[in-house]
C-alpha cells in the first residue's frame, strides 16, 4: 500500500527504544515481522511499531535480570576481559530497559563446580529475583 509508512531497522529500534539485535530476535521469534526490500533490507511498518509503544514501558519496568561473567584465570581478568564481558552485558540490559538486580563474576574454570558467583546467581534465580519471560 502506497500510503503506509515504513522505516529502517535503525529508526524502528529508536522509535520503540530497543536495540537492533532485539528487533532481529523479535523477527526470528515471530513477534514483529518486517517487510523486505529488493536488496533484502528490513523495513518496519510505522503502524506496527506504534501499536507496540503502549506496551513497552510496562514490559521494561517489569523486566529484571541477573548478569554473570566468568574468565578462567587471573591473566584474562588482569587483561580486562572480565570487565569487558560485564560491560557488554550491562549495555545490553540497558538497551532492553531491564533492571539489573545483580552482576556476578567468577575467575575459575568452567569445570570448577565451586564458583561462588554462579552459586549466587542460581540462588537468586531460585528466589525469583529475575524475570524469566522477558521481551526481545
Amino acid at each position: 500500500m502506497m500510503d503506509e509508512q515504513f522505516v529502517s531497522i535503525g529508526k524502528a529500534a529508536k522509535m520503540i527504544g530497543m536495540s537492533i539485535e532485539g528487533l532481529r530476535h523479535w523477527e526470528s521469534a515471530g513477534v514483529l515481522i518486517p517487510m523486505r526490500t529488493l536488496t533484502n533490507q528490513r523495513r518496519y511498518r510505522v503502524a506496527d511499531l506504534q501499536a507496540l509503544l503502549p506496551e513497552m514501558p510496562a514490559i521494561g519496568q517489569a523486566s529484571r535480570c541477573l548478569l554473570y561473567a566468568r574468565v578462567s584465570t587471573k591473566k584474562p581478568q588482569e587483561a580486562g576481559n572480565l570487565d569487558r564481558q560485564l560491560g557488554r552485558l550491562t549495555t545490553f540490559a540497558g538497551e532492553q530497559h531491564w533492571t539489573v538486580i545483580a552482576a556476578l563474576t567468577d575467575v575459575a574454570s568452567g569445570l570448577n563446580e565451586k564458583r561462588r558467583g554462579l552459586h549466587q546467581l542460581l540462588e537468586l534465580a531460585q528466589q525469583h529475583q529475575a524475570d524469566t519471560d522477558f521481551p526481545g
